[in-house]
């Protein structure tokens, strides 16, 4: 009975041990909503909020380091004129795995 016992806990820690080695995501891609609580001109008493869009996408890793693209837009009026604002942002974004969490920081 012993004997059976640690088979079935060898056989389950193998298949632990194994999920835990995951491999990264070849692409991580990103999108979302995003809120803007003042316009971009600094008129007093003329703030409005903007709503806008986010996407990115980072590209497949080397040694925990990716290139990411991101971009982003916001649209809105101010005293009645229209505001559309774009940007686009490219850097490294190094990821460090502890467990099954990921940190990360992007320059």
């Amino acid at each position: 009975m012993p004997a059976r016992l640690f088979s079935i806990a060898i056989l389950c820690l193998a298949s632990f041990l194994h999920a835990q080695s995951e491999v990264p995501a070849r692409y991580q891609i990103y999108g979302g909503y995003t809120f803007l609580s003042n316009s971009f001109n600094g008129v007093p008493g003329s703030h409005q909020p903007l709503n806008g869009w986010d996407a990115s996408i980072a590209f497949a890793s080397w040694h925990g380091l990716r290139f990411k693209l991101d971009t982003f837009g916001y649209n809105g009026t101010n005293l009645g004129a229209p505001q559309h604002a774009f940007f686009i942002l490219a850097g490294g974004q190094y990821t460090w795995r502890v467990r099954r969490e990921s940190i990360f920081g992007e320059y």
